[in-house]
């Protein structure tokens, strides 16, 4: 009989999918706010705004 090793479950691939994502988001959020306290201005707005591309009107990127 054939083992399930090897097989990918389509669910855990979603999950991984959603992690990378928050993962994402959470990388942006923070190097923005490392932006605004070095001054960087600019930058902090750059990634504040990839941020909200992907959780459009968190609260900690509406600045």
């Amino acid at each position: 009989m054939p083992t399930a090793r090897g097989r990918k479950d389509s669910n855990s691939d979603a999950a991984t999918e959603d992690q990378g994502t928050v993962g994402t988001f959470e990388t942006l959020r923070d190097e923005g706010e490392h932006f605004v306290h070095v001054q960087q201005y600019a930058k902090a707005i750059e990634s504040f705004t990839k941020a909200l591309e992907m959780k459009n009107g968190d609260k900690t990127c509406l600045v």
